[in-house]
């Protein structure tokens, strides 16, 4: 059975056909030693890859006359100012490097560019903002923070640094935290066992001098797949991080596979990898011998109709539509985190509960104000 019409058996029954034309037009750019679906609407494929930050990655090498101008024309100009914005954001990097270093603290760059640097062509890889890891205490590094920004606060994941007008930047302590107070303990320990090792991998990024730390594969394999758990129990996950994943997967050995899924299993990852591993393998391609944990179809599926809906980090979805106030839209939260209970059961408690304490917090805050 050709892939393209495998994928559509698979995604028929809760994708519509646009939709599975275009993640069909997806594996194939993904992998273009493929076949090429046939294509008619390329304006909804442009939309789809809009919603999940992949304008960059989808555009055909060769212009078919299927396409109209125009659309091929609004592309390419999208195409033009991801790749500006890439320039900008990894000169800002290099800046930020320059000015940490002078500082004195050490860091390595998280996620974004330096996924980027895995892709055929690093400048079309959508960009976000600049994640940094900094080699430092809490207490220091928000205090050197507040220094300059004293009004920022910090989240449970990060503090934001606006130290340029034009590009985001947050500062994290530790890469990543789970929701599950024995997931976050073991995951700590597992960062610190691994930290050394990441401050000192080293990459040039595209059309820059200077070098920066950017976590090892083997890391990132480990790491990304718990920052992607994290999106989907919070904003949502979209495509990008999934492709970005794609590409760490291919650049691993058959022990650090063996390594990773006992790691995946220590954090309660397990299901959820077992999910991504379906949508990575059966939708965009990979192949079955970089896959980290068998595939889960029943669960992969579960997923990627989130995935779908949502669109990058979860930016499209309409679970909040018609739902306003802080109530209504804490319930449809609610209602979405137990559905996905089979997919990270652990991480899905924690979640809730603090859910819970936060609606209990606000109802406290609004009685007191009365």
């Amino acid at each position: 059975m050709r892939p393209d019409r495998q994928l559509e058996n698979l995604l028929m029954e809760q994708t519509d056909l646009n939709t599975v034309l275009a993640l069909q037009w997806l594996r194939y750019v993904l992998n273009p030693g493929t076949s090429a679906p046939d294509v008619k609407d390329w304006t909804h494929v442009l939309d789809f890859a809009r919603k999940q930050a992949l304008v960059g990655i989808c555009i055909p090498e060769v212009c078919p006359d299927s396409m109209p101008k125009t659309v091929l024309l609004g592309w390419i100009g999208q195409i033009q100012m991801i790749e500006q914005r890439n320039r900008l954001i990894n000169k800002r990097i290099e800046q930020l490097f320059e000015m940490m270093t002078m500082d004195g603290f050490e860091c390595c760059l998280l996620k974004g560019q330096g996924n980027a640097e895995k892709y055929p062509n690093p400048m079309r890889r959508t960009p976000g903002d600049i994640d940094i890891w900094v080699d430092a205490d809490q207490e220091t590094v928000y205090r050197y923070v507040h220094c300059k920004f004293p009004d920022e606060e910090v989240s449970f994941k990060h503090i934001h640094f606006p130290i340029f007008s034009d590009v985001p930047v947050d500062v994290h302590v530790t890469p990543l935290k789970l929701f599950s107070h024995r997931n976050r303990k073991w995951l700590q320990c597992w960062i610190e066992r691994n930290k050394k090792e990441q401050f000192l991998n080293r990459i040039t990024l595209s059309g820059v001098e200077r070098a920066v730390s950017v976590p090892t594969d083997a890391f990132n394999a480990v790491y990304q797949m718990g920052h992607m758990l994290m999106h989907f129990f919070d904003e949502g996950l979209g495509l990008r991080q999934v492709v970005d994943y794609f590409y760490v997967l291919q650049r691993l050995d058959s022990a650090q596979y063996r390594s990773i899924a006992e790691t995946f299993r220590e954090l309660g990852m397990l299901r959820f990898g077992r999910a991504l591993m379906w949508v990575e393998t059966d939708v965009l391609g990979l192949p079955p011998s970089c896959c980290i944990v068998e595939p889960d179809e029943r669960l992969g599926k579960q997923i990627l109709d989130d995935i779908i809906e949502g669109g990058n980090f979860g930016h499209h979805t309409q679970r909040f539509k018609g739902k306003r106030g802080f109530y209504h839209r804490g319930v449809a939260n609610a209602r979405r985190i137990m559905r996905l209970f089979k997919v990270a059961p652990g991480e899905c408690w924690a979640r809730l509960n603090r859910k819970i304490g936060t609606v209990l917090r606000h109802a406290v805050g609004i009685r007191r104000v009365e």
